[in-house]
């Protein structure tokens, strides 16, 4: 019933948001949504998932850590985000995620076989989530908004399913660990780890206050 619902979604709002997408100058990237290319040659590497740029940056410190070890795979939702993320990670495989159908994701994933899912704070597609839940799939920096919790609540036979495939959450705070707890089955694999935009907005940023000698009040 979801596959079928997407695809009427898909098929009506498609066309309208690849014409905002040309208007901004950005492109869909229906080659990569479908899965039809030719990858690099990567090795089992870790693979990040990030809605756009805000994810991306939260992500950061995790990239560059596990790049040092493991060959890296990063796939981006927005087209603004993919070319951010193509522009500071040059070395690294960046693509858009696969359309939400299952064929689509088992198709990418015997194309790059990672060895684990490192999702940033909240992009809990059906298909993703489920057909990916083999691997390891960690959600990091993970963050449930009353509001977004009153709409999982609407429709928790759906969300209980894509929770509980998740091997490990890592949120924010308290509150997103209480909102959680309601779908989740095992408590265990909810921990509280805060905010990782505290560690990514503190990197390679420098901070210059000669004037000359004058006392500086910031």
């Amino acid at each position: 019933m979801y596959s079928i619902l997407y695809t009427f979604f898909f098929i009506f709002f498609l066309p309208v948001y690849v014409f905002l997408l040309k208007k901004k100058g950005y492109k869909f990237g229906f080659k990569e949504r479908f899965v039809l290319y030719t990858p690099k040659n990567l090795k089992e590497p870790v693979w990040f998932h990030c809605a756009s740029v805000g994810e991306l940056n939260t992500a950061k410190p995790l990239i560059i850590h596990y790049s040092k070890s493991h060959d890296i795979l990063i796939t981006i939702s927005s087209p603004r985000g993919k070319e951010y993320a193509e522009k500071i990670f040059p070395e690294f495989e960046v693509r858009f995620l696969p359309l939400d159908y299952k064929f689509l994701f088992k198709r990418f994933l015997k194309m790059y076989n990672p060895k684990i899912c490192i999702v940033v704070e909240g992009e809990f597609w059906f298909n993703f989530v489920i057909t990916t839940s083999f691997l390891p799939i960690i959600s990091v920096n993970t963050r449930i908004s009353p509001s977004s919790y009153r709409f999982y609540k609407k429709l928790s036979f759906f969300y209980k399913k894509i929770f509980n495939a998740i091997t490990k959450f890592l949120v924010r705070s308290e509150s997103d660990k209480k909102f959680l707890e309601e779908f989740v089955e095992n408590k265990e694999k909810i921990v509280v780890c805060g905010d990782l935009k505290f560690i990514s907005s503190g990197l390679k940023k420098e901070v210059r206050l000669d004037k000359n000698n004058k006392r500086v009040l910031i």
